[in-house]
């Protein structure tokens, strides 16, 4: 019973911390498209911005766990991609949990009161890669040109479970699918 409680009283919290405005297009505080100096300094920027992992140019990650106002029982760690002009394409929140149960449990909980508070439905897909599986519910909105998508992230042959909240831009999901197109 008690996990239960908790497990309705964290859906309620994070769902509070949604950007809701147009739709579902931001969470902790955050919202797509805006300029990410809205949040944090230029100063900030220039100093702690890095070359994006999985694109091929013209985008940047930023770490902003430090300076995130907005935090969620659900995420630990903050990050947003940002393009060359400063436009945030993603945000991300990531938490490590106990285990695949618990983090499941979470995951079904948050998807069930997005869909119900935003009248939207979610898709689900499991993938396994080399190295980790993912759990993964994730709703396309075309009308914003968006999509968000909470996963569990199961890492082979560690006791760790990362729970995922992100939504991301449809421009930087094309970037990352040409990132990997091109073999590199």
């Amino acid at each position: 019973m008690k996990k239960l409680f908790v497990t309705i009283f964290l859906s309620s919290v994070i769902l509070s911390s949604v950007s809701y405005g147009a739709g579902l297009n931001g969470f902790f505080g955050i919202t797509l498209n805006d300029n990410a100096e809205g949040y944090v300094s230029s100063n900030f920027i220039e100093s702690n911005k890095g070359k994006h992992r999985e694109t091929i140019d013209g985008y940047f990650y930023l770490i902003i766990t430090d300076e995130i106002e907005n935090k969620s029982p659900y995420a630990t760690y903050y990050e947003i991609v940002i393009d060359s002009n400063n436009i945030i394409h993603s945000i991300i929140g990531t938490s490590e949990l106990l285990n695949l149960d618990v983090c499941k449990a979470v995951l079904e909980s948050v998807i069930d009161s997005l869909e119900e508070r935003h009248q939207i439905e979610f898709d689900y897909f499991e993938q396994p890669y080399p190295k980790f599986k993912i759990y993964s519910y994730f709703h396309y909105n075309n009308n914003l040109g968006n999509y968000v998508v909470v996963q569990c992230n199961e890492v082979y042959g560690e006791s760790k479970v990362n729970l995922q909240i992100y939504t991301n831009t449809f421009e930087i999901a094309d970037a990352i699918d040409k990132f990997y197109d091109s073999g590199l």
